[in-house]
């Protein structure tokens, strides 16, 4: 937080600042609520652990509300110790009317927020930017819509959206440029450990992840150094780091549900094979066995009848009530096969035919 107060000893005004600065760190990122120079936060939520989702500059400053597109203009009261604008009114003159000049750039705050009002999260809601396979700070934020209560038991009749990102998202607002420590804490996170130093304790094979944490522990040694940063080393470190880290995510996401699906697909296999199994069991206890009597009295009755007339006799006659009679394809199909293995007689040849073959 910069800036001075307009009045009075500036040392003052720095040291208010820096306090104001403490408490707001200490409401935005650790305990979710407090009260600062009369202002009362409740940011707290059950989908908002603070230790995984952020919102960084909120109620900081004006500049850094203008650099979030996301947050809504609302004027905090400690906004007005830098709501000075040569260009529209000399300081002396504000300083006279005792009234700043609070714009958002070319913008007109939203709300002005003042001691005594309350901002408490009643409502928080989870958007999905991307597929499941991404790490989920990557693939979520979250929307927080914040109620303001004035100091007379008002309340605004409008919530306010603050949006809120993952801590280890490699996608942050605009603002925010610690890329590095993000991978860091993922590779943490990953392996269990607190620090990247701890790297010698992870007993593991020769992963893509174990790779990218042996990179990320020389990294984090040689940007240590002064010079690190602008060490070719460093820089080709970084790179493999990255590289071999997003491999690992891959493995870690991708893999699993690729391993699942062909699980399923295996087990579906199987399950047809064993279905086709009892459906063919079904079919030699049930119509088969009535089509087999039906096709050996038919073929006495009528010895000259061909496989596809008795198919279709068999179905124009089917009067078992347990079963339902298969289609005349497939009846001719499993005619043909009593035939062949011989619980079936054959057709017999009209007297005719068997002329007409010894003539030709």
């Amino acid at each position: 937080m910069s800036g001075k107060k307009a009045t009075g000893d500036s040392s003052i005004g720095v040291a208010g600042a820096t306090t104001r600065l403490q408490k707001l760190e200490e409401v935005i990122f650790s305990t979710g609520f407090g009260e600062v120079d009369g202002v009362y936060f409740d940011l707290r939520h059950e989908l908002l652990p603070l230790d995984e989702w952020e919102c960084p500059h909120f109620a900081y400053s004006v500049e850094n509300t203008l650099a979030d597109e996301t947050l809504p203009l609302l004027w905090f009261p400690w906004f007005d110790e830098l709501a000075v604008d040569d260009n529209d009114i000399s300081p002396n003159r504000r300083r006279k009317r005792g009234c700043p000049i609070r714009k958002f750039g070319e913008k007109s705050p939203d709300l002005i927020i003042r001691n005594g009002d309350k901002l408490k999260a009643y409502q928080v809601i989870t958007a999905t930017v991307c597929d499941s396979f991404e790490h989920l700070h990557d693939r979520e934020f979250r929307v927080s819509s914040i109620i303001v209560e004035h100091a007379n038991g008002e309340y605004e009749p409008r919530p306010y959206d603050i949006w809120y990102y993952g801590k280890r998202s490699m996608l942050p607002p605009k603002y925010s440029s610690d890329l590095g420590s993000r991978i860091f804490d993922r590779i943490c996170d990953h392996f269990k450990i607190s620090s990247i130093q701890d790297a010698e304790s992870v007993v593991e094979g020769m992963s893509n992840a174990h790779f990218a944490l042996l990179l990320a522990r020389d990294l984090q040694v040689e940007l240590a150094n002064e010079t690190g940063a602008h060490n070719y080393d460093a820089v080709n470190n970084a790179a493999l780091m990255g590289y071999f880290w997003a491999k690992a995510e891959a493995e870690f996401n991708i893999k699993p549900s690729a391993r699942a699906n062909l699980e399923a697909r295996n087990s579906s296999r199987q399950g047809g094979k064993k279905s086709g199994d009892r459906r063919r069991e079904n079919a030699r206890d049930g119509w088969m066995q009535v089509a087999a009597r039906m096709a050996k009295d038919l073929r006495n009755e009528n010895p000259h009848i061909s496989q596809e007339d008795l198919a279709f006799e068999i179905k124009a006659v089917w009067k078992d009530p347990r079963t339902k009679a298969p289609g005349a394809s497939r009846l001719k199909q499993y005619i043909g096969d009593l035939e062949k293995s011989n619980l079936l007689d054959k057709r017999r040849s009209k007297p005719n035919e068997v002329r007409r073959r010894q003539l030709g």
